[in-house]
């Protein structure tokens, strides 16, 4: 095992079958970057990859940051809005906070994932997430956000699995959803979602589901 000072130099470090320790404490330094995604991430975590917090998620905290350009939207979302953590094909991410993710783009661009999921991006199949706590992001249109200008999915919006996850502190209007799904075998066990759940869940192809 080798010990880094950040959670961007482990993760830089990290390839295929990694598996990233995380002590308690709030990382809410570092900025990485990816492919077609405008908005930097505290957290990438590569393909195959394993992020896993050494203790609880209430100790163990993910924090982006909101925008303070003079053309950020309502919910904070802006240049210089820096999304929690993108999650790479069938990677893992386990026992964290996650809050106070915002993403860089006030609008939907084609090939670039900027504007969505201020808590966690995860737009491929594959991706697992267990036992954390997703509250208090914001995005345009949401991949584990909390609060959304767009309709569909402000809590979850694409293709991960989730696992002992609690998701609250949703803004949900009108059509919106705190999990969105359009991916086929998405599984939701053991999960905790906010009180509204009249505009919670929307599942568009068969999901196994358990909450």
């Amino acid at each position: 095992e080798k010990a880094y000072g950040t959670l961007k130099e482990a993760l830089e470090a990290a390839t295929a079958y990694t598996l990233v320790r995380v002590l308690p404490g709030t990382y809410d330094k570092g900025e990485m970057t990816g492919a077609n995604d405008s908005t930097p991430c505290r957290a990438i975590v590569p393909g195959k990859a394993r992020l896993v917090a050494v203790g609880s998620p209430e100790e163990t905290i993910i924090k982006g940051a909101r925008s303070t350009d003079a053309s950020c939207d309502a919910l904070g979302n802006g240049p210089g809005g820096v999304r929690c953590v993108r999650l790479s094909a069938n990677s893992t991410m386990r026992g964290f906070t996650l809050t106070d993710g915002h993403v860089a783009r006030t609008s939907l661009v084609s090939d670039d994932n900027g504007a969505q999921g201020g808590g966690v991006s995860a737009s491929t199949q594959g991706t697992i997430i267990s036992d954390c706590i997703i509250t208090n992001n914001a995005a345009v249109c949401g991949v584990l956000d909390n609060h959304a200008t767009r309709n569909d999915g402000v809590a979850f919006y694409g293709s991960a699995n989730l696992y002992g996850c609690i998701i609250d502190g949703n803004a949900t209007g009108s059509n919106q959803n705190s999990y969105y799904s359009s991916a086929a075998g998405i599984e939701i066990r053991n999960c905790t979602f906010g009180p509204d759940e009249t505009v919670n869940i929307s599942v568009t192809q068969e999901t196994e589901g358990q909450r």
